[in-house]
């Protein structure tokens, strides 16, 4: 069984047997961008529950249980709380659904856009590329769940934001999945208008990473 892009961010796997699930599955995985290492590391049944972020962890099951409606869900905090492996377990769950997910580091994500629009004045007229800016942006707007992490941090230029906005408000609008994460709440105020409609999570507490090394 094979996959191949139709159009700009739209994927079609060929006809196979049940046996091909896992083939898919890998697929999936490969179109994610999420590390295939973290299959085992950051999962739900791998969290080490800490004081300030159960509310958190049960955001982020309520969220795959699909009790999160619209399902916007931002988890922020301090660094080393965990927001990630969060995001990152949700995304695994979707992908053992065999589900569409998109994983990007926000700068990542504007980064594989300023890449993409060079890409397109490069091709000739009609010339398809998985990498072509709307084939990206596309991808973005309508995977199943699109996780954006660390968002915040980014450069923030005019064309950044706009680019952000573009993508979270084509979301909220169809009411498709997104999962968010970020240090602090000083955010464009129309995706936090956007996410509020969901849930907002605060994780407290000390880093687990801090913890690890005075532990060690």
């Amino acid at each position: 069984m094979g996959i191949r892009a139709l159009g700009p961010g739209v994927w079609e796997f060929a006809p196979g047997t049940e046996n091909d699930e896992n083939e898919k599955l890998g697929s999936l995985v490969r179109l994610s961008r999420i590390p295939p290492r973290t299959r085992c590391t950051h999962r739900f049944t791998s969290w080490v529950e800490r004081d300030g972020v159960g509310e958190g962890f049960e955001a982020a099951r309520a969220f795959v249980r699909g009790e999160i409606d619209p399902p916007f869900l931002l988890l922020y905090g301090l660094p080393g709380l965990g927001k990630t492996h969060l995001a990152l377990a949700i995304g695994w769950n979707y992908l053992m659904w065999l589900r569409s997910v998109v994983y990007y580091q926000t700068e990542s994500l504007l980064d594989a856009l300023r890449e993409g629009y060079r890409l397109q004045e490069e091709l000739a007229p009609g010339e398809f590329h998985q990498d072509r800016y709307d084939v990206v942006m596309h991808h973005a707007m309508n995977v199943s769940l699109l996780i954006l992490d660390d968002l915040g941090v980014e450069k923030g230029t005019e064309w950044a934001a706009a680019k952000l906005d573009a993508i979270v408000d084509y979301r909220y609008l169809e009411k498709l999945p997104m999962v968010i994460t970020a240090n602090t709440l000083e955010l464009s105020e129309r995706i936090l208008d956007r996410m509020r409609e969901g849930r907002i999570v605060r994780l407290r507490g000390q880093s687990y990473r801090k913890k690890v090394v005075q532990g060690s």
